[in-house]
């Protein structure tokens, strides 16, 4: 009977081409995929490093350049074929060790997706590791350093 019941509810959407999610898996992706971002992108930096790499995600989520929502603006690649977050492509494991940084990584994703918290990085759309410098940040403004990252955005 539940294969039935769960044909009948699939079957619209693949013959219309479209994946059945409800809302409250999609949110639940989401937050896993900013969760994991920011715990292998800034797990070990204090509390407002954790801050700005998340409100980089929420910022080019919201810039119609980037992809419209979480997990794709995390695993977007560039024109290049590269990673535009580093850990998605590394070649290690994407599972996240539990421990105290992993419990603060939760408390900020949380923090971000559920209170609309001030972004501390000013409308930054990009970062990168202080003992790196790309060709990109030439032609951007330097917001600020935090942590083990430099934080840019576009240039007016």
């Amino acid at each position: 009977m539940w294969k039935t019941i769960l044909i009948m509810t699939l079957v619209p959407s693949i013959i219309s081409g479209t994946t059945y999610v409800d809302n409250e898996s999609k949110a639940k992706l989401e937050y896993e995929c900013l969760t994991e971002a920011i715990y292998f992108e800034a797990g070990i930096e204090p509390l407002a490093g954790k801050l700005a790499v998340g409100h980089v995600i929420m910022n080019r989520v919201a810039d119609k350049r980037y992809a419209n929502n979480i997990c794709d603006v995390v695993h977007q690649k560039n024109k290049k074929n590269q990673c535009q977050f580093s850990y998605y492509c590394d070649g290690k494991s994407d599972k996240p060790y539990k421990g105290n940084e992993y419990l603060e990584t939760l408390d900020v994703a949380t923090y971000i997706l559920h209170h609309d918290p001030m972004d501390i990085t000013e409308g930054a759309l990009y970062y990168h590791a202080y003992f790196v410098n790309p060709s990109w940040n030439r032609a951007m403004t330097h917001v600020m350093d935090l942590g083990k990252h430099k934080f840019y955005r576009d240039s007016k």
